[in-house]
């Protein structure tokens, strides 16, 4: 089943979440460990160049626990961003190398009016 994560920010302030990735109705966490992530967002699915990214490797996202990560956009990273909408979604990649979709979604960007 695929997950639709849909996502608003705005340019005055931080965007900082914390999910749970669970994979049966039990809410049993998926493992995470040795695992990567990278959430790539365009401004049209086709775009050859992502517009930002995101990424274990670069701070972003960060594995907390098992099932159990944050995903960060600050406002310095944010205030890079032109305001409009963006496609997006999160690949993991496991310990033995496969890439799988976390989920994929929509990001809505706006100018904060304190900015």
């Amino acid at each position: 089943m695929a997950i639709i994560c849909n996502i608003t920010t705005a340019n005055d302030h931080d965007y900082y979440r914390l999910f749970l990735y669970t994979g049966s109705p039990s809410g049993n966490p998926i493992s995470l460990v040795g695992n990567s992530m990278v959430m790539k967002l365009r401004h049209h699915a086709s775009d050859i160049e992502a517009a930002k990214i995101l990424s274990t490797d670069t701070g972003e996202i960060f594995i907390v626990e098992d099932g159990a990560f944050t995903v960060r956009m600050s406002q310095a990273f944010l205030l890079t961003m032109a305001p409009g909408e963006y496609v997006h979604s999160l690949i993991r990649t496991t310990a033995d190398g496969q890439q799988l979709e976390v989920w994929s979604g929509t990001l809505t960007h706006a100018m904060g009016p304190s900015r």
